[in-house]
């Protein structure tokens, strides 16, 4: 599969990192949260390409400067 293969590729160069919390096909807003704020401390820079105030990305947002 062209994406299997894609996959390998970025995560051979180190340049890919899948986080999951759960097994769930669909995850809760609580762990999607949780799984965004250890990327976020763990990354040397995270970039948000849009970000309302008043989304709940937001106090991701402000924790991570």
């Amino acid at each position: 599969c062209r994406r299997k293969r894609t996959l390998q590729k970025l995560l051979d160069a180190d340049r890919l990192l899948m986080v999951s919390l759960s097994e769930a096909v669909r995850i809760s807003r609580a762990s999607a949260y949780r799984c965004n704020q250890y990327v976020c401390q763990h990354a040397e820079r995270v970039t948000f390409g849009f970000l309302a105030p008043e989304s709940s990305l937001y106090t991701l947002y402000e924790d991570c400067q």
